[in-house]
Order: C-alpha cells, then structure tokens, then sequence
C-alpha cells in the first residue's frame, strides 16, 4: 500500500510540473529560420530541452516561425511549427520531443 501511494504522488507531483510548464508564459522573439535554428532559440527562451534528430537536409533546412510576443509553451510551439509538418511531444516538465 505505501510502495502504491508513492507512486501516486510521484505522478501527482509529475503531473504539477508538467502543468506548471505548460501555463507559464515566456517573451518570445524567434525569427524566421531553419527548424534547428529556431528550436535552439526557444530552448534559450525557456531553458527548455528540446530533442530533435532532422531525417533529411532537406528537412533540416524547412523554414519555420516567426514567433513573437508572451505566450505559453504550448501556443509558441504551435505557431513556430505551423505548416512545417512536424509536431511536439512533452516527454517530461523539462523536455520536448519534436518529431514528423
């Protein structure tokens, strides 16, 4: 019974963290660029990891954004990679998978 609610409030605590990141607001100011360019200025923004392996050149020189002004994580994510043909993942309060 102890060892279930540990596991409980982990993922309580877990899900807190997630959410907590997914409401909070950031000033934004990322230009037009290439995917990983524009990936590694939102890192910067929100100290945010992101993990993201292009499978092409091509894909890889796909231009994205801009993004600009206070929104949330999951706002500025949306619009930065809006019509790109790729998408986010959370997978965890800290890092963000992005993928096609």
């Amino acid at each position: 019974m102890n060892k279930l609610l540990l596991i409980l409030l982990a993922c309580l605590i877990t899900l807190t963290a997630l959410s907590s990141t997914l409401t909070r607001e950031y000033n934004f100011d990322i230009r037009r660029s290439n995917v990983p360019h524009a990936l590694k200025q939102f890192s910067e923004q929100t100290g945010l990891q992101i993990g993201y392996l292009p499978e092409s050149p091509v894909e890889q020189e796909k231009l994205v954004g801009p993004v600009r002004g206070r929104l949330s994580v999951q706002s500025a994510l949306t619009q930065l990679l809006e019509h790109s043909g790729l998408v986010y993942e959370f997978v965890n309060d800290r890092t963000i998978a992005v993928t096609d």
